[in-house]
């Protein structure tokens, strides 16, 4: 396709003259990052062709003319990409007027799975592997609580086994548990979102010399997954949050996590009974969220000085030279939330670094940010030699956004954490057990109100009286059940929920 030659900045404000140079020159290449913005331009100049006449080896000089010589036929001259939000419906006014087939294409983060839409009925298929979800009558669009963190609940057995319910993949929404942010108490003493700034991983000055900012190595660029960890920021979530929870200074194993994957995938209660489907354990492993939490969950992460990140061991028990390993963040999850500006700084204090949105020079960006500064958001970005870098951007006022932490959702070995007592906040260090009876732990988002809540007033705290998802006295502008709820739409749904799950099976 015809990538622009140069883009240009205009207008930049002076404080972002530094990220947005006046002109810069694209490099067309097969080792070039994949950009939906550029690719969109340069669809609508160029079109596309088959690649009878121009092969998918290489990146030609040239586009006038196929290999063999011959005047190219060209497609879609003029399109671009658009995205959408709607429900449903949507979906459909869109098939009928943009496409002569019922075929759209979803992507999860960077890698596309094709979708068949016909009403209602989806099909997700891969490596000959198919799984059909049929949505009929299913038109209304969940509600996602803001302020709640979305994890996958399913958690591989003591026989390497992970055991998908087909049933629940009919619900969005089923199949992931929510824990409310707040159920957690800050992972530092007296630090809130009103302070002025907040730097989660030590110190700025520190930053510089942590092994997880010095990125990857020319070895460790080999192994795919390794790399897309670090291009779209788990590699740097998981590394920093290890710093921020636990202050070890580590360079994530990201080939130990792929390691503790499923052995097998079990999908029960399909049609035709019960599927399993043995799974890969490689560099080539297509990354997928859900499929790295459940292994997190199992195996926490060591350093890449343990197991190093150019291939997947056959074994995690010891280290490469004989040694045991030490692991960080062992029965920890990934966790989705949505929200505002304050849901993030929510996030930041209790469970450190967080993936989120944010406004660069008026375009959306998903970036990982370590604090903030008065009015500033501090994030991770990458520097010419491709390690990490400190930025600072405005902190926008937009009311939706979208986040992503690690948080422990049990404690690792099971049983109480040392040192925790019933009268313990609920925090990552001391997460919700069973059995528990801590007012937080009791009584989840909706659910009745522990006994002892008789007389909840506009100020009683969260902590001690869970809010409820209707009717809550603290429930009003600004109030401490004010979190409201986010409709999601069909889009982000297929993205952020049934997709992931799904996309585990091809691994």
């Amino acid at each position: 396709m015809d990538l622009p030659d140069t883009i240009k900045f205009k207008n930049v404000p002076p404080q972002y003259q530094q990220y947005y140079p006046a002109s810069t020159i694209l490099t067309k290449s097969c080792d070039v990052e994949f950009d939906d913005n550029y690719f969109t331009v340069a669809l609508s100049n160029g079109g596309i062709v088959d690649s009878s006449c121009i092969s998918n080896t290489d990146v030609p000089t040239q586009t006038k003319k196929c290999t063999d010589g011959s005047t190219p036929t060209i497609y879609l001259n003029g399109y671009k990409l658009g995205w959408f939000t709607g429900n449903a419906q949507t979906v459909k006014e869109a098939l009928i007027r943009l496409f002569n087939k019922l075929l759209l294409i979803v992507a999860l983060s960077s890698i596309a799975r094709s979708v068949n839409i016909e009403f209602r009925k989806y099909s997700l298929s891969g490596d000959g592997v198919t799984v059909n979800l049929d949505y009929t009558g299913v038109d209304e669009i969940p509600d996602f609580e803001a302020d709640t963190l979305y994890y996958i609940e399913q958690e591989i057995d003591s026989q390497g086994i992970l055991t998908v319910d087909y049933n629940k993949l009919a619900n969005s929404t089923q199949g992931y548990a929510g824990k409310r942010i707040t159920d957690f108490e800050p992972y530092k003493s007296s630090i809130t979102t009103t302070d002025a700034s907040f730097f989660s991983i030590g110190t700025e000055n520190e930053f510089t010399n942590l092994k997880t900012t010095t990125g990857l190595s020319t070895s460790e660029l080999g192994c795919a997954t390794t790399l897309y960890s670090y291009n779209y920021g788990y590699y740097g979530l998981l590394g920093y949050a290890v710093k921020a929870l636990n202050g070890a200074n580590i360079s994530p194993s990201i080939s130990y996590v792929l390691a503790n994957r499923p052995d097998t995938i079990k999908i029960i209660n399909t049609p035709s009974g019960t599927t399993t489907i043995p799974q890969e354990k490689t560099c080539d492993h297509l990354f997928d969220q859900d499929d790295l939490s459940v292994a997190l969950n199992k195996a926490g992460i060591v350093d890449s000085s343990c197991i190093a990140n150019t291939a997947v061991p056959s074994s995690t028990s010891s280290c490469t030279g004989g040694s045991t390993p030490t692991k960080y963040l062992n029965g920890y999850k990934f966790g989705d939330f949505f929200g505002g500006v304050d849901s993030v700084k929510k996030a930041l204090i209790r469970f450190g670094p967080v993936i989120a949105q944010v406004i660069i020079g008026g375009i959306q960006e998903i970036k990982l940010i370590v604090g903030w500064d008065n009015s500033k958001w501090t994030l991770v970005d990458y520097n010419s030699a491709g390690g990490h870098i400190l930025q600072k951007v405005d902190i926008s006022t937009v009311e939706f956004l979208q986040g992503e932490v690690v948080f422990n959702t049990q404690p690792s070995g099971g049983g109480d954490p040392t040192g925790c007592t019933s009268t313990s906040p609920v925090n990552a260090t001391c997460p919700c057990q069973t059995s528990d009876t801590r007012p937080a732990c009791v009584s989840q988002p909706g659910d009745e109100q522990p006994t002892t809540c008789t007389s909840i007033t506009k100020t009683t705290p969260e902590s001690e009286c869970p809010c409820l998802k209707k009717g809550d006295i603290r429930d009003y502008e600004g109030g401490i059940c004010a979190s409201g709820s986010f409709r999601i739409t069909l889009s982000l749904i297929l993205l952020a929920v049934v997709v992931p799950i799904l996309s585990m099976l091809w691994g």
